[in-house]
């Protein structure tokens, strides 16, 4: 008993749940859970998968400690550890660039793509609820856009990657996921390969950020579990 309450006062036993989504789970988790269960190998991480809205109010009622979220709300019960600016990406399919633009503007999508030339494209979207899906739409009105063919609407990125790659549809998608577009590039038929563009003009960038209740004091080991995600997104950022 004495040896485990020395533990948990030094920070390295204990338990916690983290909440974020499932396309950032994939790519951050597998980079920063290997380091930190080197430092702390019995401390028991738990997640809870949803969208930032959802997270929020699971912050609020106790049912998790600690969020990752997109931009979060600006709660003043809320303590806020910024992690990385983001930005949106349009994905296609060659074949489906091929079908409304053929080759010859490739090059030039490269250095940035105007949605308006994207209109009669079919797109998948995300939930009206999601942070992604929120700034979106106001680029689109901004700028008098209308994509009017958007037959689905998914809040999970894998699957407008995987709806992407059969050429049903383009997306659009944060640049820190677009590590699963180049994974998939490395391993797909030519005819499956998906583009990736910059979006002219977005001028809404992404807020990163891990979130937890203002009254807690978080132990030793959530502290480090914030500090070692960061260092994964950077590590993503940079690839």
């Amino acid at each position: 008993m004495e040896h485990t309450l020395k533990e948990i006062s030094d920070g390295t036993k204990g338990s916690f749940t983290v909440g974020l989504s499932t396309s950032r789970a994939q790519v951050i988790l597998p980079l920063a859970l290997k380091k930190y269960y080197e430092h702390f190998p019995n401390v028991e991480v738990s997640f809870y998968i949803n969208d930032t809205v959802v997270l929020e109010q699971a912050l609020m009622d106790g049912s998790v400690d600690l969020i990752l979220g997109v931009n979060a709300s600006r709660n003043p019960s809320f303590s806020t550890m910024p992690v990385a600016t983001d930005s949106m990406q349009l994905i296609i399919s060659d074949s489906l660039f091929q079908q409304h633009f053929g080759s010859r503007r490739l090059p030039e999508f490269y250095d940035g793509v105007d949605l308006s030339e994207f209109s009669q494209v079919p797109f998948s979207l995300y939930y009206e609820t999601g942070a992604v899906n929120i700034i979106i739409r106001q680029h689109l009105l901004d700028h008098g856009i209308s994509l009017e063919r958007t037959p689905y609407h998914i809040s999970d990125c894998d699957t407008h990657i995987l709806l992407c790659s059969t050429g049903l549809c383009a997306a659009l998608i944060p640049r820190m996921l677009s590590l699963r577009v180049r994974e998939h590039n490395e391993k797909c038929e030519p005819s499956r390969k998906i583009h990736i563009f910059p979006v002219k003009n977005f001028n809404y960038p992404l807020r990163v950020e891990l979130i937890w209740h203002k009254n807690i004091n978080q132990p030793f080991y959530v502290r480090a579990f914030c500090d070692m995600v960061k260092e994964a997104v950077w590590q993503l950022m940079k690839q």
